[in-house]
């Protein structure tokens, strides 16, 4: 009759042990408060950075566009050019 009663504590007692060894890894895989702070502004510092340099690449990338047009537009200005003096002389 007590013997079903006693078969339960080793399972009770399996399962406390579970649970503590789940709460110890859990604390250590998570990160302190402060920890998590600094990961967080850490990584928005890099995202400031990024944001930076796209517009710095935005801004070069339409600077070279700027200089292809024109290196593409040298020669017919030069034509050009000849084409007034011809005209004036």
């Amino acid at each position: 009759m007590f013997k079903g009663g006693r078969a339960t504590r080793p399972k009770i007692n399996l399962l406390i042990a579970e649970y503590r060894r789940l709460m110890k890894e859990i604390k250590v895989r998570s990160l302190a408060a402060s920890e998590w702070t600094t990961h967080r502004r850490a990584f928005e510092r890099k995202q400031a950075d990024l944001s930076q340099l796209e517009g710095e690449w935005q801004r070069k990338r339409t600077e070279l566009n700027r200089l292809n047009r024109l290196e593409r537009s040298l020669p017919k200005l030069a034509e050009r050019r000849k084409l007034q003096e011809q005209i004036a002389d």
